[in-house]
């Protein structure tokens, strides 16, 4: 047995390699597209729309998932963890003070920064 692996090695592998590829594949499909043709462009569109609708359904079983399983774990974070610069370069301004809350408040700050993030996406 020469290609033994464990099957959760191999599948972050493949998960990495997807998405490494999946912008290149995208990009080289989308230049051979015509951009001038009425139908392509709706399909585009069509095709936004359906990936935006199914990203929203991901987050919305993201979002019930953290309401119903309350992990009430104490945590306790800095402000830098929860709020990191870009680059991860210091930032002298945030205090270092750790700040107590449940693996649930985490959890929901998280999804709500995250949130905030892939709208201004959806909105550009």
């Amino acid at each position: 047995r020469f290609f033994e692996f464990e099957p959760s090695i191999m599948a972050g592998a493949w998960f990495g390699a997807l998405r490494l590829l999946a912008p290149i594949l995208l990009v080289t499909m989308i230049r051979k597209l015509d951009g001038e043709d009425p139908n392509v462009v709706s399909g585009m569109r069509l095709f936004f729309a359906v990936a935006q609708a199914v990203l929203f359904g991901i987050w919305g079983i993201v979002f019930f998932g953290i309401k119903s399983k309350r992990n009430d774990a104490i945590l306790r974070v800095s402000e830098q963890d929860l709020n990191p610069t870009p680059m991860g370069m210091p930032d002298d301004s945030q205090s270092t003070e750790k700040i107590t809350m449940t693996v649930s408040e985490y959890d929901m700050r998280m999804f709500k920064k995250n949130c905030k993030l892939k709208s201004w996406d959806l909105r550009l």
